[in-house]
């Protein structure tokens, strides 16, 4: 994928969670939890994270859950 299809991409994907979640990170911590979204493989929006999810998405860590689609939280 080209930097121009990511940024599509991670539009099309972001255009489905609330955005007063999303407002309060730059496009930089944008992109690292795209990528980390990309990564997890779950269909989970990011506005469905807990907050340790997205801390860890931010150094890099993708999301996880469990069978019963209840969060795994990494160490902050």
């Amino acid at each position: 994928m080209t930097g121009m299809e990511f940024l599509r991409n991670m539009v099309r994907a972001f255009d489905g969670c609330r955005e007063d979640v999303l407002d309060r990170f730059t496009v930089e911590e944008l992109i690292a939890i795209r990528r980390a979204w990309l990564a997890s493989g779950w269909e989970f929006y990011p506005d469905q994270w807990s907050d340790a999810q997205i801390d860890a998405a931010l150094r890099g860590i993708p999301p996880k859950w469990d069978d019963n689609e209840q969060p795994i939280e990494e160490d902050r």
